[in-house]
């Protein structure tokens, strides 16, 4: 059972918007931890690690009091009607920004992520489908609160047995948590950036194409679906390239030729499998064809990619400025296809603006990582 055939394709729809809406709002949240998080965990000792989680910890929480009022708002001012109940589940959907998951990434250890972290989330998701039937948004919505809830609970407790993470209370301050994020600026600014080429899009459609809503959140579910199953590899990849310094630029470069076939292959299931898994998941509800899924197959490939590059490579190597220029170019280039194309060519014109966006980035970044491990080795021999 999904929620498109319980709810309708209408009100899935607005669940679409209010998790994509929450997913932004996370990159606010995390301020670039998600990012940089995992590299300086992997490179870090035992009690680095767990002073940079209470940091972390620290710029969260203060950025999460901030932005959850403002993502609610948009909720409500989007969907008067079914406000309250979508605002509950996009802050439900913003808890687990506040959990250990990149702690977990940085340290190797799957274990924890898929027991503390990934169970109690996906308990939460198959008891909302549990319920949705009877209790209908919020039901669903307060069993995924839940769950996310345990997660963070059970995160920050795990670290808080591998060091102490109590700070003293100049480090609540302003200006300790400012000193933090200024720190991550990099990361902080690649991480919105990239968000925003994620998740802008489906914001785009409710705005100016509303009546595309539904087949452009069931392409969009299924390029989340091809990068979830992608993320193990990552998660380990971020935790394999930098442990070994002097290995990084060996590793650097199998990680991305793997990368782009990995890509190659997600991209192509989209493209001529999508219309058959949309017709499946939705029921018959949601139909999809090749206007739809050849931008997003292409966007998914190419992000595979990205997302190895990103978060497994440039950070490593001290590109961090290479992130933050080539999301924020990509972000720029969204907005400029979309604004010239959304608006006339509905959902489809969003959808290339989404796949431009990610080629503009992506390439700059392949770009700069082979002329810095081409560069590495020549100055080996």
């Amino acid at each position: 059972m999904t929620l498109v055939r319980v709810l309708g394709a209408a009100t899935w729809g607005g669940v679409a918007f209010a998790q994509s809406a929450s997913a932004l709002a996370s990159a606010l949240v995390s301020l670039g931890w998600v990012t940089v998080g995992p590299s300086l965990i992997a490179m870090g000792d035992p009690p680095t690690r767990s002073v940079l989680f209470a940091q972390s910890l620290v710029t969260r929480t203060y950025a999460f009091v901030i932005v959850a009022p403002v993502l609610i708002a948009i909720v409500l001012l989007w969907a008067p009607d079914n406000g309250r109940e979508l605002a509950l589940l996009a802050v439900a959907s913003l808890v687990p920004v506040m959990g250990a998951s990149w702690y977990f990434v940085g340290q190797s250890a799957p274990n924890r992520l898929f027991l503390l972290d990934a169970v109690p989330q996906v308990a939460g998701v198959l008891a909302g489908l549990l319920v949705v039937a009877h209790a209908g948004v919020v039901g669903y919505a307060l069993c995924v609160l839940g769950g996310n809830v345990v997660a963070v609970l059970l995160g920050i407790g795990a670290v808080g047995r591998d060091g102490p993470i109590s700070l003293g209370p100049r480090a609540w301050g302003w200006r300790a948590a400012a000193s933090y994020v200024g720190r991550n600026r990099n990361g902080l600014a690649a991480s919105w950036a990239g968000s925003a080429n994620s998740y802008l899009p489906m914001l785009m459609v409710g705005r100016w194409a509303a009546s595309g809503l539904p087949p452009f959140a069931m392409s969009d579910r299924l390029f989340r679906y091809a990068l979830t199953a992608f993320g193990p590899v990552v998660q380990f990849l971020q935790g394999w390239v930098p442990r070994e310094a002097v290995l990084v630029y060996r590793r650097s470069r199998q990680a991305l030729i793997g990368a782009m076939a990995v890509g190659t292959i997600a991209g192509g299931v989209i493209v001529f499998l999508g219309a058959r898994l949309a017709d499946v998941l939705s029921g018959g509800r949601v139909a999809l064809d090749s206007t739809l899924l050849v931008p997003f197959g292409v966007a998914a490939g190419v992000l595979v990619v990205g997302q190895v590059t990103a978060l497994v490579v440039l950070m490593p190597l001290g590109m961090s400025r290479v992130l933050a220029g080539s999301t924020l170019t990509g972000t720029a280039v969204l907005v400029a296809v979309a604004v010239v194309f959304g608006r006339n060519h509905g959902a489809v014109g969003i959808a290339w603006s989404m796949a431009a966006a990610e080629i503009v980035a992506v390439s700059w970044q392949v770009v700069a990582v082979l002329q810095r491990v081409n560069r590495q080795a020549v100055q080996v021999r």
